[in-house]
Order: C-alpha cells, then sequence, then structure tokens
C-alpha cells in the first residue's frame, strides 16, 4: 500500500535471498541515498525528491547523510519552483503579454538554488522580448467632472412636501438618485402625505353628505375620526377641529324635543330605567346587525373605535361578514349614571362547531343617545 517501500523491500529481499551468510555492503539507506544524488545529477527531480525524503524518514541514518539530504531536498524544492515559473513565463510570452513574461523570467533568473541552464534559457527569453516601449503618458488627461449638486433639488422638494403639493414634490424628487440618504425619507414622507389627505377627503365628503341629509347617527361615527385629527397637530387639523365643532352643533340642532307626556307611573325610577334597559338592548342588536352585514357606517352610528382600531375594521369586517354574528341571552343592563354594561353571548349561527362566547358590553350615553364604546 506504501509504493514508497517497494524499493525498500526489494532491496531487502535480495539481501534475504542470498542466505543467512550474506550480509549488505551498506545500509539500505545508504544505498537509497546514492540512487537521491544520482536522480538529482540527471536533473530528475521526482525520482531524487522521493529517495531523499524517504532517507529523512529513515531511522538509523546518519547526521551527515541526514543533513546533505535535507540541503538537497531544499535546493530540489527551489528548482522545481523555478521551472514552474520558466513554463509560465513562456507561455505568457507566446500569448503576447511581454511584460508580464518578462517579469517572470526575470524571477528565474534571480531564483535560489536555481539551475543556470535554466538561467541561461531565462535570459535568453528576456533578450529575444527586448525593451518594451510604453505608450506615451497623457499630458493633458482629461478632468474628471465634478458630482451633480442635488442639495437645491432635495430643498425645494422639501418645501413642497411642507406646502402639501405630493405630486410636484414627487416629480422633484426623480431627479436625485435613490442611492442618496435623503430619499428614502424624502419619498416615504410624500407617500404617507398623499395618503393621509385622501384619507382625510373621503371622510370629509361622509361628513358633507351626513350634514346635508341631517344623519346624526353618521355624524356620531364621524366624530372620533376628526377629533384625533384636530388633536394630532398636523396639517388637517385646523379643518378637523372646525368639522369636530359642526359636528356638535348639528347634532344639538337635531335633537327633537319630545312633548312630555302625561303618566303617572308608580315608579318613575324603574320607568326611566326601563326606557335605557331597552335603548340599550336596541345598540346592541344593531351593532350585532351592522357587524355580521360587514355595514361599516352602521357600526360606526353604535361603536365608538380608537382611529387606529379603526383603520382595521374593513380587514376584520370582510372576515366575519355572513357567519351569522349575534349577540344572544343579554343580561339586563346594569346603569349608573350616564354608564351602563350588559354581558350577551357571542354566536356564530351559521358556522358549525363554534361555541358561545360570553363578553362584557360597555356603553356611555352621549347627549341622550347610547353608544357602545368597548367590550371584553
Amino acid at each position: 500500500m506504501n509504493l514508497w517501500k517497494m524499493d525498500e523491500a526489494r532491496r531487502g529481499y535480495d539481501i534475504a535471498s542470498k542466505g543467512p551468510g550474506a550480509t549488505p555492503t551498506a545500509p539500505l539507506w545508504q544505498a537509497m541515498f546514492d540512487e537521491g544524488k544520482q536522480a538529482y545529477g540527471k536533473k530528475d527531480y521526482p525520482a531524487a525528491l522521493q529517495d531523499l525524503q524517504e532517507v529523512t524518514r529513515t531511522k538509523g541514518v546518519s547526521k551527515d547523510v541526514n543533513g546533505q539530504a535535507q540541503r538537497l531536498i531544499s535546493v530540489i524544492k527551489d528548482r522545481q519552483e523555478q521551472q514552474k515559473n520558466f513554463e509560465q513565463a513562456k507561455q505568457l510570452a507566446s500569448s503576447g503579454q511581454k511584460q508580464q513574461a518578462k517579469d517572470l523570467f526575470q524571477r528565474v533568473v534571480r531564483a535560489p538554488n536555481g539551475d543556470q541552464d535554466l538561467v541561461a534559457s531565462a535570459k535568453n527569453q528576456i533578450e529575444q522580448i527586448g525593451a518594451i516601449v510604453q505608450p506615451p503618458a497623457n499630458i493633458n488627461p482629461p478632468k474628471t467632472p465634478p458630482p451633480p449638486d442635488y442639495g437645491p433639488a432635495i430643498g425645494e422638494t422639501r418645501g413642497l412636501i411642507a406646502q402639501g403639493r405630493w405630486d410636484e414634490a414627487d416629480s422633484k424628487l426623480s431627479v436625485v438618485p435613490q442611492t442618496r440618504a435623503e430619499y428614502g425619507d424624502l419619498k416615504r414622507q410624500i407617500d404617507g402625505g398623499r395618503r393621509d389627505d385622501q384619507e382625510f377627503t373621503q371622510k370629509k365628503t361622509e361628513f358633507t353628505q351626513a350634514d346635508a341629509s341631517k344623519n346624526k347617527d353618521a355624524l356620531r361615527g364621524l366624530r372620533p375620526f376628526f377629533a384625533s385629527e384636530a388633536n394630532s397637530g398636523g396639517r388637517h387639523n385646523a379643518d378637523a377641529r372646525n368639522i369636530v365643532a359642526q359636528i356638535d352643533n348639528d347634532a344639538k340642532e337635531a335633537e327633537v324635543v319630545k312633548p312630555p307626556e302625561v303618566v303617572k307611573p308608580t315608579n318613575p325610577a324603574i320607568n326611566a330605567g326601563n326606557g335605557d334597559a331597552a335603548a340599550i338592548n336596541s345598540v346592541v342588536q344593531r351593532f350585532a346587525k351592522a357587524y355580521d352585514e360587514g355595514n361599516l357606517p352602521a357600526l360606526r352610528a353604535v361603536r365608538e373605535y380608537d382611529p387606529k382600531v379603526e383603520t382595521k375594521l374593513p380587514d376584520i369586517l370582510k372576515k366575519v361578514k355572513g357567519t351569522g354574528y349575534a349577540l344572544r341571552n343579554c343580561s339586563p343592563p346594569q346603569i349608573s349614571g350616564d354608564s351602563a354594561t350588559t354581558a350577551c353571548d357571542v354566536i356564530l349561527t351559521k358556522v358549525p362547531g363554534v361555541r358561545p362566547a360570553r363578553t362584557n358590553i360597555h356603553l356611555k350615553n352621549f347627549d341622550g343617545q347610547w353608544i357602545i364604546i368597548s367590550s371584553d
């Protein structure tokens, strides 16, 4: 299996085959060293390297022979590297890369422990290549133009954003490379501002329609959005404050004052509670109906939402719509001043296998109207 042991085994076999009286004239490592030197003299470097390395690995070899073998191994490796560079330089010269070839031939000439025949051949190659004419240097190289200045465009874009002129800002920003650090933030401001304007315009249109028709429920549903805008300090806060004030005024004007009924209740407190209970039950059932139908305006009329939660309602309603959402077995409302709480079973009548879940519904009375404010 170890081919480098083959010669040693063969020599041992030759000695053994001569009989018990035969003795070797020299140690095996000496014979191997001699063969390595002969291969080295013939420039058979691979064979010489194999023999000499075997000598250094053999037990009992003399220090003198081991030292000579080590020195020859170092010379052989240098010459193999020299030979490799010489062949590579010839390839470069034949492919027209004369300067690279010349540099590599120079390395062959200066190689440590170099083969003098290769040194002579390398010098001859260098003479054949001759002097390499370098192209004349460009005395007046073209000047590199300065990088474009995008500062003015970025400044104008910021000014247009401050004015809410999104299309003009987008057009001005288009001349700025997207790799600029300012580009991403300015683009987000433009896209976000455009979305905010579209949402505000849509809500304002809904307000105009509800105000024209004196739809008190719709106005009540729109009020949280405009109240949030009025408190945000954004571009629409002044407009939103005016709309909130108008909604409040319209709500008061839309109230119909009923003449007092001539009733002699045996227990006025109980009768008043029964009226609130009926109103609360009506609000709860209108909420369930709007939720099942996916009717967002009707839902806003009976339920108050945080503006952040309200943005998610369209997606929620798509998932719940048509599932038979209903509130059943509601407990009598617990009324305390303007606040009330009732508990109902949430049932999905059209979804098999879903068990009812009990939920607490909290309401508040605004200007005589009960509104759901939360549930848990």
